[in-house]
């Protein structure tokens, strides 16, 4: 039997934006995933964010991006 496929009820839905406050205090509270630091030093390399920050997050920004973790900047 067929399962029946619910309408989309969020059409005009429009996904949260990244909240980099909490996501750098949950980095510093040790308190990410991998995944979830991934996506935080994916964004702060996108942003050009890495590099003015304090020097921690551009080198470990640069590491990620040498090991091939993440990706040099890209477009938005």
């Amino acid at each position: 039997m067929p399962v029946p496929v619910k309408p989309n009820r969020r059409r005009n839905y429009r996904p949260r934006p990244f909240d980099l406050v909490a996501a750098i205090m949950a980095y510093e509270a040790d308190e990410l995933s991998d995944e979830k630091a991934l996506e935080l030093f994916q964004h702060l390399v996108d942003s050009g964010q890495a590099w003015s920050l304090q020097g921690s997050y551009g080198r470990t920004a640069r590491a990620l991006i040498d090991c091939g973790a993440i990706r040099e900047r890209r477009a938005s």
